[in-house]
């Protein structure tokens, strides 16, 4: 996998490598385990503190914690991620997730651009 060059193509490079690497047991029960944290307060609170725990190590790693535009950046992939997901939840076909995610992240520079 490359790893150069814009790091918002990288991130994206490492989402879809996870994704093609997952088997069909994993897509089976993805879904199943997104809709049991979506029923439960307690584990969406402990989901959404991961979450940030991760986001904040993969800043810790890049040794800019306090960069802006890194934070921003992690953003829009946690952003990208979560748009992805809830595209994918009702057929929750395998192929299609990794072209949603592909999808939300190209969007984001056309987002950022409306206008009211």
């Amino acid at each position: 996998m490359e790893k150069t060059g814009p790091l918002a193509d990288v991130f994206l490079a490492a989402m879809l490598t996870t994704l093609e690497r997952m088997d069909e047991d994993w897509y089976r029960r993805f879904p199943l385990t997104l809709r049991l944290i979506a029923d439960s307060p307690a584990l969406d609170g402990y989901t959404l503190r991961h979450c940030a725990e991760v986001q904040a190590e993969i800043a810790r790693r890049f040794d800019a914690q306090n960069s802006l535009e890194l934070r921003l950046l992690i953003e829009f992939f946690v952003a990208a991620w979560r748009c992805a997901l809830d595209d994918w939840l009702p057929d929750c076909t395998p192929g299609e997730l990794s072209a949603l995610l592909r999808r939300a992240c190209s969007t984001m520079n056309l987002a950022l651009h409306l206008e009211a």
